[in-house]
């Protein structure tokens, strides 16, 4: 039996997630969600998930979604370590925020964000954006998330290349 895929939310305030969980299940997405409140969170969480399946509960992300206003660390400071940690590129990350600064759009495109959506005012239509992410991300090929090679202990796992 195929285990249900998973989204990273990183975001931090409780309306955004409560309207997330809500669009997610009225658009009949089959995900599970994993919700983490800060930049240092999504970190943790990412480093535990891709280590080949070894941590229970804690299954790599079919893509993310994450708010650039965070706590700790800031969104971009979260996209520059994902650029810096090269196995995580394979996870499609999407911006879902409040902020319409071209040169924050700008960065987040530099750092290898894949999507950059500015949250659109009223209910029905953040909704609305919100399923269309989900279908979009379901449809699309993404690489297998179980191709990553262990590596020694403190290193960071690796993406196969089917060379060998």
């Amino acid at each position: 039996m195929e285990r249900r895929s998973t989204i990273l939310l990183v975001e931090d305030n409780p309306d955004d997630v409560f309207f997330f969980e809500r669009a997610l299940r009225e658009a009949a997405q089959d995900y599970n969600l994993h919700i983490a409140r800060s930049g240092e969170e999504a970190i943790h969480y990412l480093q535990c998930a891709c280590q080949g399946g070894e941590v229970p509960g804690y299954p790599v992300p079919r893509f993310i979604i994450m708010d650039t206003d965070l706590p700790q660390i800031t969104g971009s400071e979260f996209l520059r370590w994902i650029s810096e940690n090269r196995i995580y590129e394979v996870v499609p990350t999407v911006i879902l925020t409040g902020m319409d600064q071209p040169s924050e759009v700008k960065l987040a495109f530099h750092l290898g964000v894949h999507g950059y959506f500015v949250k659109p005012l009223g209910n029905a239509k953040l909704m609305e954006l919100l399923r269309m992410i989900f279908h979009y991300w379901a449809e699309s090929s993404v690489p297998p998330a179980k191709e990553f090679e262990i590596t020694a202990k403190g290193d960071q796992p690796v993406l196969k290349t089917g060379r060998g």
